[in-house]
């Protein structure tokens, strides 16, 4: 692993976990759930600049239930859950809970058994 590597590995850390940060900073303010629709908007204008930029784009026609189910499941739903959990824990404490989810699925997994 090269220096730039490690160097835009840590840059990515430091972004991921500020998240939880700014999200105890802004939930306050803007509530829970227009937080996360402020989230997903900007995370979905990013792909379609990104989109405009390399010349390719989705097509929507006869997904369009698809992308939004999608959307609710993956994006706005733990979005909101994770803002309204950030009103009552602290920024550290929702990204260790966060960061724990893989080992809260491999417990159920071997609970389920």
């Amino acid at each position: 692993m090269s220096l730039v590597d490690l160097s835009l590995l840590l840059l990515l850390a430091a972004v991921w976990g500020s998240s939880f940060l700014f999200i105890r900073v802004a939930v306050p303010g803007l509530g829970p759930f227009a937080l996360a629709d402020l989230r997903v908007l900007l995370a979905g204008l990013a792909l379609v600049l990104y989109g405009l930029a390399v010349r390719q784009t989705v097509r929507l026609r006869g997904h369009m239930l698809r992308f939004l189910i999608l959307g609710a499941i993956n994006g706005a739903i733990p979005f909101s859950l994770i803002n309204w959990a950030e009103l009552h824990l602290t920024a550290s404490m929702a990204a260790i809970l966060n960061s724990a989810t893989p080992l809260f699925g491999a417990l159920s997994l071997f609970l389920k058994k």
